[in-house]
């Protein structure tokens, strides 16, 4: 029998990947919706949740495809998870582990902030 929190996390990925299914219908007006999103060009308006741009000449104007996007994701979040996966590849550089020093004795790898994106692409 399955628990509570296995029906919870599954429910929640079928949610994503139906999310992104109705998404990849409408791949090609979301394509430059999705390489704006990823420069910083967009941001999501608090008043009424439709995505205008930054800066520049077309500043605070609604973006073409806002729309498309209001109905297709509930959240900015759903649509920055969707950018990331249906966006096409970016070349990411290549990451290497740092080298593990020797402190009194003892074998040490610094610690820090990774990007795991990138850490999973370079694999």
């Amino acid at each position: 029998m399955q628990t509570k929190n296995v029906t919870e996390i599954r429910s929640l990925g079928f949610t994503k990947v139906n999310q992104l299914v109705r998404a990849a219908r409408h791949i090609e007006e979301l394509r430059p919706a999705f390489a704006e999103w990823e420069e910083g060009e967009v941001f999501v308006c608090k008043k009424n949740g439709c995505y205008r741009y930054r800066c520049g000449e077309r500043s605070k104007t609604e973006t073409p495809w806002s729309k498309i996007a209001q109905s297709l994701f509930p959240s900015a979040a759903a649509f920055a998870f969707a950018a990331m996966v249906l966006a096409p590849e970016r070349k990411v550089e290549a990451v290497t582990a740092a080298p593990a020093t020797e402190v009194n004795g003892k074998s040490h790898r610094p610690t820090g902030r990774v990007n795991i994106i990138a850490l999973a692409t370079a694999a």
